[in-house]
């Protein structure tokens, strides 16, 4: 148990703050790592927003006789089984696949943190119960656990961040949960425990903000894998239902054409990939950014 610190009774309770360590976000644009990841990241964001205005064709567009084309003047990217334009596809659908991952990765972590939180700060039976729960669900292997739960409800882009964001929260509260066992020994929590401070203002207004930086770049990172599992489950045919441009979706359709028209099935993948290196390239900087404010 911990001891209280001690404070003479003719003198006024002093307010211990922590020194915690804050991000000056001006100065991400003097890190090449996290300048490239962001760019990255608002290329797609850019294309998600605009590319519904500036593509030429349709999702649904189709040309007679223009199945599985490669790259022209006409279709820059090429066409798909369905004579229809890969890179009007590609951009349209950039506006699931950078709105998905990061709903995903925001659910779990709200999830995730209110889970580590009290798990971490309560400890004792209630810290075991909680955990050997959050252990149950990271021993199924990711793949099955979406497996069972879009088969359970179905395919939708709601299920899908439903899944995601299951799949993701075990891991999060994991890593809060380790955050607080080290901070709710700090001078500064013990300080607040002797104002009379309640729970829930120690959790939120001293615990909290002293976690926040670790779980950003975690956030990041899961938003990477989000992207990853999004189009995995598309490839798998779990994903977005048609006739939406799924990029996990269109990969797997193009493996029939993959020697006849390899573009195809590398668009689509490339543009996934873009993503989660983006994520990382951008967490990896912050991850500077913070050390050298220490």
């Amino acid at each position: 148990m911990e001891k209280p610190l001690h404070q003479p009774a003719n003198f006024p309770l002093t307010v211990i703050r922590p020194r915690r360590v804050r991000i000056r976000w001006r100065r991400v644009f003097r890190s090449p790592t996290a300048l490239i990841g962001a760019a990255i990241l608002l290329f797609w964001v850019v294309m998600a927003l605009v590319g519904p205005a500036i593509v030429p064709y349709g999702i649904n567009d189709s040309e007679a006789g223009a199945v599985w084309k490669p790259p022209s003047d006409k279709h820059i990217l090429g066409t798909d089984g369905l004579g229809r334009d890969l890179f009007s596809r590609l951009v349209i659908g950039a506006g699931q696949m950078v709105t998905l991952p990061p709903l995903a990765v925001g659910l779990a972590v709200l999830l995730g943190t209110s889970v580590g939180l009290l798990a971490g700060y309560r400890g004792g039976w209630f810290d075991e119960i909680v955990m050997r729960l959050m252990d149950v669900l990271m021993a199924f292997p990711v793949v099955m656990l979406y497996l069972i739960i879009i088969v359970a409800i179905g395919a939708s882009a709601v299920n899908v961040v439903v899944a995601v964001a299951v799949a993701t929260t075990p891991a999060i509260s994991r890593l809060v949960r380790g955050l607080v066992l080290d901070l709710r020994n700090r001078e500064f929590v013990a300080a607040a425990r002797m104002r009379g401070e309640s729970t829930a203002y120690i959790l939120f207004q001293e615990i909290l903000p002293n976690a926040a930086g670790p779980i950003l770049v975690d956030g990041l990172v899961r938003i990477g894998y989000a992207t990853f599992s999004i189009g995995a489950l598309g490839f798998l045919g779990l994903g977005l239902p048609p006739p939406n441009p799924d990029w996990g979706r269109m990969a797997s359709e193009a493996r029939q054409a993959i020697i006849l028209t390899p573009t195809a099935a590398l668009f689509p993948s490339l543009a996934i990939a873009s993503i989660v290196v983006g994520c990382n390239l951008l967490a990896d900087g912050l991850r500077e950014l913070a050390r050298s404010e220490e």
